[in-house]
């Protein structure tokens, strides 16, 4: 099964500031990745191509780097993830630009029950809070996504009922001037096994062109493009 997962948040902030915060991942100075209530991004060397890690049971090193421009991971676990996830900012002006996360893989063995029932809604949740934090970090009004009842309920399994009960993100103060407002996140899901599902936020104005020659794979723009589904769905990304 080929799994195709995209989140994008729009930021008024130039490219390089955007960059900065991806740069810094996993860092002392990281104020992106959502620490303080999901496990830490870690690696056995500073952030470059060949640096290995991941954060908690997710296994992944850096395939490609382009600083300021785009990141992306290469998955060794779980067992049958077989693909890649990155960030990368796209449609970049000096005045603003897209943040995205995505993820692209194909499901082997017992990953087609452990992506839909248990990654899926704890990544989405993740990624959510991530992109919530760059506006913070980039005085942008964030944007929070609450944490679904099963995202809460595997949380506290998971924990043994010592998690947090919600995101810290959704504390995160407005920092922008008021009326100064950041897009909804959209966020896509698509499966290919000789059929086609989505779960997606539609992409206002068809919001999804990448810049030229950054580190991500250029991807079809076609039935797993964000701007062709409709209709709310679930908010997601890997935990």
């Amino acid at each position: 099964m080929k799994i195709v997962n995209v989140h994008q948040r729009l930021l008024y902030a130039s490219p390089e500031q955007v960059g900065a915060l991806i740069a810094a991942l996993s860092s002392p100075e990281d104020v992106l990745w959502p620490t303080d209530t999901w496990p830490r991004m870690k690696f056995d060397r500073p952030l470059g191509v060949g640096a290995t890690g991941g954060h908690g049971p997710i296994g992944y090193f850096v395939e490609a780097y382009v600083p300021g421009e785009s990141i992306r991971f290469r998955f060794t676990e779980p067992k049958g993830f077989n693909g890649w996830h990155a960030c990368e900012v796209l449609d970049a002006t000096a005045m603003h630009c897209i943040l995205e996360h995505r993820i692209e893989m194909k499901l082997e063995g017992t990953a087609h029950l452990l992506w839909p029932f248990v990654v899926r809604p704890l990544h989405n949740a993740l990624v959510e809070d991530l992109l919530s934090r760059a506006q913070a970090a980039l005085g942008n009004q964030p944007k929070v996504v609450p944490w679904s009842p099963w995202v809460r309920f595997l949380r506290w399994w998971h924990s043994s009922g010592k998690a947090p009960a919600r995101s810290v993100t959704a504390s995160l103060r407005p920092l922008a001037p008021r009326g100064f407002h950041a897009f909804d996140t959209r966020v896509r899901q698509d499966r290919r096994s000789g059929r086609t599902d989505h779960d997606n936020r539609e992409i206002d104005g068809g919001i999804h062109r990448s810049r030229a020659g950054v580190g991500v794979p250029e991807r079809s723009r076609g039935a797993g493009s964000p701007g062709t589904g409709s209709g709310p769905g679930q908010h997601g990304c890997v935990g």
